[in-house]
């Protein structure tokens, strides 16, 4: 991450990025990377993409509080399931701001994000407007609304936002991601990186970049799954084992280094 801040990036404010690249219908595509792997993209990314900077800052802290109904969000992941969705809150920690979002599946497995703000204080529980907000997007989804919401899993992490020059599109990197359930923990390794590229097709700028150097999307890379998986939260994760084994060996990489 700091070899990012030291780039030489030029910034845009947030009002900038929501006027290029608000990407709420979008194609997502994830991959896991170690920071030296990044750090030999940063020349090409720097000259197509501008970061994010607010009040001084490039790297930001959030916390998401994810939501289920017996972990059926995540099995439906887990069993490939075209519609689904995901329920959390999103608290940008650095200026307290904090949404209710609702990620749905379109087309083609494009992502829409719906989102309401949210008060931070109330972030780990639901309210009768949230539940209200919730009902109406399934039925516009045309599934049926949950019925027991509970907080299932806490991720915190670090990012930088990118914003590309051209074309509408943003490429997120997450760093010191921890996972938390009542009194469970997992830190990810020391160096992964968790890099998700927001385009409207699934092939923008840093997409071809990533395939130029062989890094190839991984499948399975939702935190919110990673999060249950890996804190055993449930029985079923046969699906997710590649990406939680991609995970363990980046953690044996940079304890060798």
């Amino acid at each position: 991450m700091k070899t990012l801040l030291a780039a030489g990036f030029s910034p845009i404010d947030l009002k900038g990025l929501n006027k290029k690249a608000s990407m709420l219908k979008r194609t997502d595509q994830k991959y896991l990377l170690q920071e030296h792997e990044l750090a030999s993209l940063i020349e090409t990314l720097q000259s197509r993409f501008f970061i994010l900077e607010h009040e001084g800052r490039r790297v930001f802290q959030y916390e998401s509080a994810y939501f289920d109904d017996k972990y059926q969000s995540y099995l439906q992941h887990h069993q490939g399931r075209r519609r689904r969705l995901k329920i959390r809150t999103r608290l940008y920690a650095d200026c307290e701001l904090c949404y209710l979002e609702v990620k749905t599946k379109g087309v083609r497995g494009r992502t829409i994000k719906h989102r309401m703000q949210y008060p931070a204080e109330e972030r780990r529980t639901l309210n009768t407007k949230a539940l209200v907000f919730i009902n109406d997007i399934c039925v516009k989804y045309g599934v049926a609304p949950p019925e027991r919401l509970a907080e299932k899993v806490i991720v915190r992490f670090d990012r930088i936002t990118l914003v590309a020059k051209r074309g509408r599109e943003r490429v997120t990197i997450d760093a010191n991601v921890r996972f938390r359930h009542d009194n469970k923990g997992y830190d990810a390794p020391e160096g992964l990186l968790i890099v998700e590229t927001k385009t409207r097709s699934g092939n923008g700028v840093a997409d071809k970049l990533l395939r130029r150097h062989h890094i190839r999307p991984q499948a399975g890379c939702s935190k919110y799954c990673i999060g249950v998986a890996r804190l055993g939260l449930v029985k079923k994760k046969n699906n997710f084992l590649p990406v939680l084994k991609k995970i363990h060996q980046s953690g044996r990489q940079s304890a060798s280094t």
